[in-house]
């Protein structure tokens, strides 16, 4: 019992004992009842005491109860963090692993384009130099190559001046074109007409079907590029030869209101009326982002002939 607890007690029973000897002899209570008294006193300060010591005690444990709930909610939200931190690394390891596959098949399929290159019966390749004729010209005057009638695209003068395999084209064939809208709901194997033609060196471009179809035999480069946005979604665009796939595209847009573009290059061997084009493929219903204009493109050039 704490020691402002006991003075109060025998200051309690002080005053009652001097009140009682004041009394009447007469109603005066006896020595037993006195201490019985003050034992029923004890016992009522000693349950006041331990009422006041639970209750102090009850306030300490809430305090403590408050704190730990605080704690608690403050973990709650740095879990929640760290969850959605761990989502978005877990999103961006997904389409870096899925950029990574692109590119290796098309160093796969690039691979192949030049080892089927090599491996014409057709090309001539020779290490040896060639004996070169040369004539001394007058002094000041300088030759022109259309005066040289054997001379190679590929720069080499020869004897017999004959060409070596594959020439630089004679009549440019290059073509770039964009979606200038909008196309939604698209559909699986869908293909893209890019409608808006910025140049089409050949005519080879057709606008309408959104289909290139080679004029002659060469190595073309293709390249294409399709943006995504609106909702969150994933769009998938492949470059397409007489309906077989060659190289792919992705645009992932992970969370709303946010933007993304897919985009792929190719080296191509084609042979003269192969039609080249680029579709939707693997998912539909899907927004394919054109306006106002330039994030949809599709481009060609041949870089030289067989």
């Amino acid at each position: 019992m704490s020691s402002p607890i006991l003075s109060f007690s025998v200051f309690f029973i002080v005053i009652v004992v001097f009140s009682l000897s004041g009394s009447e002899a007469s109603s005066a209570p006896s020595y037993e009842q006195l201490v019985e008294r003050i034992i029923q006193l004890e016992k009522k300060v000693d349950q006041s005491t331990l009422l006041a010591s639970q209750y102090e005690r009850n306030s300490r444990l809430s305090r403590q109860l408050q704190i730990m709930e605080s704690r608690i909610s403050s973990l709650v939200v740095q879990q929640e963090n760290s969850n959605r931190k761990q989502a978005k690394l877990e999103a961006r390891i997904i389409e870096l692993e899925e950029q990574a596959l692109n590119h290796k098949m098309t160093i796969e399929q690039q691979r192949a384009e030049i080892d089927n290159l090599k491996a014409r019966p057709d090309r001539k390749y020779n290490d040896e130099p060639e004996e070169e004729t040369v004539e001394k010209l007058p002094e000041g005057k300088r030759i022109q190559q259309s005066e040289i009638p054997w001379l190679s695209s590929r720069g080499r003068i020869t004897k017999k001046g004959e060409r070596r395999g594959r020439s630089f084209p004679e009549t440019p064939v290059a073509f770039t074109a964009l979606l200038d809208h909008n196309v939604d709901h698209s559909g699986i194997d869908q293909t893209v007409i890019f409608n808006n033609v910025l140049l089409n060196d050949g005519n080879a471009y057709n606008s309408h079907t959104g289909v290139f179809t080679a004029p002659r035999e060469g190595l073309y480069l293709f390249y294409f590029a399709f943006g995504a946005g609106y909702e969150p979604h994933k769009l998938w665009m492949h470059i397409v030869v007489d309906g077989q796939g060659k190289a792919s595209g992705v645009a992932d847009t992970w969370q709303r209101g946010h933007d993304a573009q897919g985009t792929n290059l190719v080296l191509l061997h084609l042979q003269q009326g192969d039609s080249v084009w680029v579709a939707t493929y693997k998912v539909a219903d899907k927004s394919i982002y054109g306006f106002p204009g330039g994030f949809t493109t599709f481009s060609g050039v041949l870089l030289y002939e067989y």
